[in-house]
């Protein structure tokens, strides 16, 4: 079974709750949440970064939106 991570925002961290409430609900994958509310680029939590990189996920999805970007980030 391929192993999914995803790392965002609080729309990771709150679609993880959305998603635990539907238990009959079906997803071929096996899913690791690692959302942050208030993320943002220039000050990411390298803690849970570090946590999500270990999962060594087959697909990896950073969800980034235009709030988490400032003109003093760097990948």
């Amino acid at each position: 079974m391929a192993k999914v991570v995803l790392f965002g925002d609080s729309y990771i961290k709150r679609l993880r709750f959305f998603c635990d409430e539907r238990k009959g609900l079906h997803v071929p994958y096996n899913v690791k949440w690692y959302g942050q509310g208030g993320l943002r680029t220039d000050r990411m939590n390298t803690d849970l970064y570090g946590k999500m990189l270990k999962e060594k996920g087959n697909i990896v999805i950073v969800a980034v939106g235009g709030n988490d970007i400032t003109p003093t980030s760097q990948l």
